[in-house]
């Protein structure tokens, strides 16, 4: 259900010309990221994020 829903919100968003990154991490739990201090996607999952972030916001 939640990749469902991720894949079609990020398509929808990509059509009205949104910047979209969308990663999927198979064999990860829901919220994984939560838990980057023991692991290693986790932590490379929140820095993408962050690296996303910031562009959308300082650039």
């Amino acid at each position: 259900m939640l990749h469902y829903d991720s894949t079609t919100f990020a398509a929808k968003a990509k059509e009205e010309g949104v910047d979209v990154r969308l990663e999927v991490y198979p064999k990860k739990f829901h919220v994984f990221n939560a838990f980057w201090m023991v692991l290693p996607k986790a932590r490379e999952a929140n820095r993408k994020l962050g690296e996303f972030l910031h562009a959308q916001l300082y650039s």
